[in-house]
């Protein structure tokens, strides 16, 4: 079965169809003749390239046999497949070719540059598309294995700096690979393989003895060759590359070390200036002291006897002034006292009248009618922070107010406690207790 080939548009890359001659993605015309020119290169280099899957070992033969002049075996073999039309306008093309020939020499060295650049050209963009596929790999390997070693172990605000630097080193890494790619694209046109001049003549000379296999060897042989040096060029550079970005990070390290080290030079000089200005007045005032004779010391030391004397009388006296305050201060709380004692006398027989007792809480007298009932008892109940000892405290102080007398029986707390805690709701409870109007029955001491 004849296998069928797409033969490719050389200006967009659109497959052209056998039967219009259109591009079938550009739409450009072709002939027939350009048609079958694409197509004869597309096989050329499917052979060249040792294709085994499109051209089988007898079609290799046949080409061989009519590369050295038995025009006959490839014809043959072109009619067996059915292709005859194919095979007469080869036919004719050779024909004409040998009319060609006749005309004018054939330049055979530029044959062969132009064969062995094509191979070459072939052959090196899938060595180093392989190479940079193969590259990719190790590149996202070493990347991963870098973050989680770099990573491990840090605090936090230096591994957010190191996870950004490596993010950068990751993306320096794919500008590097899509320049490779430009660079062989931009290159593919103009690269050539390098050979020398004995090997160009035995390449001559294997295409005149008819040797294409040797040939293709020789030519797999030095292209292998070239791929090998560029990549180890591409190794080293990228090795170079790498002790770079070492460098500049040593580069930076150093650079902050000695920007530490000055700030830290420039502490040390301050303080040096500092502890010298010091030395200064320190040498200044022995030199003083030690200007000063005996009888000047002794005028000195009476000085501050006197000096410290004086201060003590001041003490005294304001201490002396302060306690004749707090008597009076003392005697006015007493006579307050007293007064408020003897206005409470009104209220007091007003509430005999309604038999009814104030609590200390004003709205709690109203919503009793008046306070509680005069001879009473009276429990207070209630969870915790409730306000219960505030209660108590108010009513304590209402009735010493008046002048009633108060009797603690102590259970929990002791006296001092209290006697501090009635301070805050009456100031003036030291007094009353002073009249004799308060009582204590401590069963917890």
């Amino acid at each position: 079965m004849e296998e069928k080939i797409d033969v490719i548009c050389p200006q967009c890359g659109g497959v052209i169809d056998e039967k219009t001659l259109k591009c079938k993605s550009c739409g450009k015309k072709y002939t027939r003749e350009e048609y079958e020119e694409l197509k004869n290169e597309i096989l050329l280099k499917r052979w060249l390239l040792g294709d085994e899957a499109s051209i089988l070992e007898e079609d290799k033969e046949a080409l061989e046999r009519w590369l050295e002049g038995d025009e006959e075996a490839f014809l043959g073999l072109m009619e067996r497949k059915g292709r005859v039309e194919e095979a007469k306008e080869i036919e004719e093309k050779v024909k004409e070719a040998k009319r060609e020939v006749k005309k004018e020499e054939v330049n055979v060295d530029k044959l062969i540059e132009e064969n062995i650049k094509l191979k070459s050209l072939l052959d090196v963009e899938f060595s180093r598309r392989e190479e940079l596929e193969k590259e990719v790999e190790v590149l996202k390997e070493q990347i991963e294995k870098l973050k989680k070693e770099a990573v491990e172990n840090l605090p936090e605000d230096i591994k957010e700096l190191k996870r950004k630097e490596l993010e950068l080193r990751e993306e320096i890494i794919k500008l590097e690979s899509l320049k490779k790619k430009k660079m062989l694209e931009n290159t593919a046109g103009v690269t050539g393989l390098v050979v020398s001049s004995k090997e160009m003549e035995e390449i001559k000379r294997a295409i005149k003895d008819g040797k294409i296999k040797e040939l293709s060897e020789k030519i797999t042989e030095l292209m292998k060759e070239l791929a090998e040096k560029d990549r180890i060029i591409n190794e080293f550079r990228n090795e170079l590359q790498i002790k770079e970005d070492e460098m500049k990070k040593l580069e930076e390290m150093l650079k902050y070390k000695e920007e530490e080290l000055v700030r830290r030079e420039e502490d040390i000089i301050y303080r040096e200036k500092k502890i010298e200005a010091q030395m200064r007045q320190l040498q200044m005032m022995r030199e003083e002291i030690g200007d000063m004779d005996e009888i000047a010391l002794k005028r000195r030391l009476e000085d501050l006897q006197e000096e410290i004397k004086r201060k003590e009388e001041e003490l005294r006296a304001k201490e002396n002034y302060l306690r004749v305050k707090e008597r009076e201060l003392e005697a006015k709380m007493k006579g307050l006292v007293e007064q408020e004692v003897e206005l409470a006398e009104e209220e007091i027989k007003i509430e005999i009248k309604e038999r009814k007792v104030k609590t200390g809480t004003r709205r709690l007298d109203d919503l009793l009618f008046g306070g509680f009932p005069i001879g009473s008892n009276i429990l207070v109940y209630g969870p915790p922070y409730s306000k219960k000892e505030v209660l108590v405290y108010s009513f304590i102080a209402e009735g010493l107010r008046k002048g009633v007398p108060a009797i603690w029986v102590l259970t929990d707390v002791t006296v001092d406690t209290i006697r501090e805690e009635m301070e805050y709701v009456l100031p003036t409870y030291p007094q009353y207790e002073k009249m004799g109007l308060v009582y204590y029955i401590d069963a917890y001491s």
